[in-house]
């Protein structure tokens, strides 16, 4: 019941002074909430009061019942408020807003308020009847100014230690009615640069203990500064601004300018000692020589568009597994603006010793084809001598041809064998055939580009005889003669076929025995396709979107876009195939492509259409695709590009592997003869479009249609 009582009565005691606080002061715009309070006790007189709000701002107020407030402290040698827990609320701040009067005594008044870092108000504080300041303002150590112009101490006797503990105290304002009086504690201004131990009014310069023995301290006090030396930072600085921050990385651009915002920060504080001065010098000025410039990375660019192009399905798995993390890293090395010289040229070394060790699939393609022409052979037709060579020849290739880790070398050995062998093969007697069926294997692919116009006009027609002969010999109705004729008149024809003499040809993997080298040589010559590198040309790649258009794009003698604005998320500015995929995109011969499955009557190689986001440049492309494409560089061209039926369409076995978006260009490619069938009843129409397929296409495309 006593508990409850003394809860009543000390609320009751409290919301007249939360009410007095709310009439006293204006309202902030989020209003504190009072926390702490009570009166300073006055025996006879109504006592001054004090409130500490939630803000960390304590006031101190005037009587509650309107009455002039008094402040006594007595003996005291704490602050009224020395209970108030400052680690939850600290008070940062005491206001006197309205007039108060000090009674005999403010010992230690604010003594060991640390926390506070300003007292204002003080002109409403009438401290001139008082006769004790002991201890008034110890250990506020926090507050860096003092107000005291409206006091009058000419009454007070003791003020032991008034300021002691005051460390921060760097400015004092004293009136015309403030006298000391002894032992008042005021602490010694720092001797440390840039401070020089002295007090000083902007007229003369004196000593803590001076300044409290002079008759007449009014004024306003502070620190005396002596001299520092910026010379060196200044210069520093300046030297700073002359560099610009489009030469450097952007790393040591960024601590750059952490250093030189510091250095003039300090500059700017003439508070700020010789030590900090010289400190922010040197540091600046290391900064500076820190200063990174962009790595050269025009070696790792074209490393990366090298690598760019290589397309997995033609590299043996393991070396493409070693191949793509090194990829990777080169490309975060190109985009990260902060590598260095030495990490640019180390991803530079590692992505060409990466592409270099790339292991090509083996090509079966010859040796598939030599196997066979010799499967038609029969034994019965010739000697045993010139057989069982042959016949141990051809077991060999077909093993070789089985055996999927067979390396290229190992084709290429195998065919060589087996075509010398069946060149050696000795037909029986009887009617002698072979040497002209031989001969008629070995001219049939010559290519007309390979000889002047004029001697090779007379060839086809001896040619087309020779085979016709041949073929009545397989039913029974060819004499000798007439076999031993057509040899002759092929051998002569042969013979006079005038060779055109060129030295056009840089590559390595490309030569005469090929039956593509002379469309190959047209694309070259023209510049509509170029090598891997300048001395490969890897027929055997596929061909990806982006070279595809680039092929176009120089089909049209590399037209300059219309606009320079990318649609495409994943084409990036300055590649090797920008500009004609944006050339391409604009004039519909390519589009971009989506993620998503073909819809009824979509085309798979540009689904979404125009609006597409992406364009995917490093899939390789199919064999339809390539007729979709060259289909419409026709239209594009205006030529007629009405689509017929060859009598051979009907006999294609894979025609069903075409969806509808496919089947009008790859009818109008086949009916002009434009793709290299890869069997006679084949169309291949989702196999990947090969480079010396893309060639033939090429040289086609010139005889029909030019460019």
């Amino acid at each position: 019941m006593k508990k409850l009582i003394s809860c009543i009565l000390a609320l009751a005691l409290l919301l007249p002074l939360i009410s007095a606080s709310a009439q006293a002061f204006a309202a902030p715009l989020s209003t504190p909430i009072p926390i702490f309070g009570g009166p300073l006790n006055v025996p006879n007189a109504s006592p001054a009061r004090w409130r500490l709000y939630s803000d960390g701002n304590l006031f101190i107020t005037p009587a509650v019942d309107g009455q002039l407030g008094v402040i006594e402290r007595g003996t005291a040698t704490t602050s009224a408020w020395w209970h108030v827990p400052t680690e939850d609320i600290p008070i940062e701040r005491i206001v006197f807003n309205a007039p108060v009067v000090g009674d005999v005594s403010l010992r230690a008044l604010f003594a060991d308020t640390t926390t506070a870092t300003e007292i204002v108000g003080l002109q409403y504080l009438d401290v001139s009847t008082v006769t004790t300041m002991r201890y008034m303002f110890r250990n506020v150590s926090n507050v860096t100014s003092l107000d005291l112009s409206a006091w009058d101490t000419r009454n007070v006797v003791d003020m032991t230690a008034m300021f002691s503990g005051m460390t921060a105290l760097r400015e004092l304002t004293l009136g015309a009615n403030f006298h000391f009086a002894d032992n008042a504690g005021l602490p010694e201004p720092l001797s440390v640069s840039p401070f020089t131990g002295r007090w000083t009014n902007g007229g003369i310069a004196v000593t803590s203990a001076e300044l409290m023995t002079l008759s007449n301290p009014t004024g306003t006090w502070v620190w005396q500064h002596g001299t520092t030396d910026r010379t060196a930072l200044q210069a520093a600085i300046t030297v700073a601004g002359q560099h610009i921050e489009i030469s450097y990385t952007p790393g040591s651009w960024a601590d750059f300018m952490t250093a030189l915002s510091h250095a003039q920060a300090v500059l700017d504080d003439l508070d700020a000692s010789q030590t900090v001065i010289d400190t922010a010098a040197e540091t600046l000025t290391v900064a500076k020589n820190n200063l990174t410039a962009p790595a050269d990375r025009t070696a790792l660019q074209a490393a990366v568009n090298a690598a760019e192009q290589r397309i997995e399905r033609d590299y043996v798995h393991l070396s493409w597994l070693a191949f793509v993390p090194v990829l990777n890293e080169s490309r975060a090395v190109l985009d990260d603006h902060n590598a260095t010289q030495a990490e640019v040229d180390t991803a530079t070394q590692a992505l060409n010793n990466a592409l270099a060790t790339l292991v090509l699939r083996t090509d079966f393609t010859a040796l598939q084809r030599a196997i066979s022409n010799a499967n038609v052979l029969q034994e019965s037709h010739f000697t045993a001598v010139t057989w069982a060579p042959f016949a141990q020849a051809l077991q060999a290739a077909r093993d070789v041809w089985l055996n999927i880790n067979a390396s290229q070398q190992e084709v290429d050995d195998a065919l060589y064998v087996l075509q010398t062998a069946q060149a050696n093969l000795t037909e029986n007697p009887l009617i002698n055939h072979w040497t002209l069926y031989l001969f008629v294997q070995q001219v049939e692919d010559l290519h007309p580009r390979a000889f002047t116009q004029e001697s090779w006009v007379v060839f086809p027609p001896v040619l087309a005889h020779a085979q016709a002969v041949l073929t009545a010999h397989q039913g029974g109705n060819a004499t000798q003669e007439q076999i031993d004729a057509a040899y002759a008149a092929l051998r002569h024809a042969h013979s006079s076929l005038v060779t055109m003499v060129s030295t056009w040809n840089p590559f390595t993997d490309i030569h005469r025995g090929q039956w593509f080298y002379y469309d190959v040589r047209l694309a070259y010559l023209n510049q509509i396709m170029l090598g891997t590198s300048p001395t490969v040309f890897q027929p055997n790649l596929s061909m990806s979107r982006a070279q595809v258009a680039v092929m176009l794009h120089r089909i049209m003698d590399n037209p300059t876009p219309q606009s320079s604005e990318i649609p495409f998320t994943d084409v990036a500015a300055d590649r090797w195939h920008t500009d004609a995929i944006l050339w391409a995109a604009e004039n519909n011969l390519m589009r971009g492509v989506g993620y998503v499955a073909p819809s009824p009557g979509a085309d798979s190689s540009d689904i979404l259409g125009p609006a597409a986001r992406w364009f995917d440049p490093h899939r390789e492309i199919m064999r339809v695709e390539m007729a979709i494409f060259m289909h419409r560089l026709v239209e594009f061209l205006g030529y007629d590009t009405t689509v017929r039926q060859s009598e051979r369409w009907s006999n294609y076995e894979d025609i069903h592997l075409l969806h509808s978006w496919g089947i009008d260009a790859m009818m109008w490619a086949e009916y002009h003869n434009l793709l290299p069938m890869r069997a006679d009843n084949l169309l291949s129409p989702r196999e990947p479009a090969r480079r010396y397929e893309t060639a033939v296409m090429l040289a086609r495309f010139w005889d029909s249609f030019g460019w």
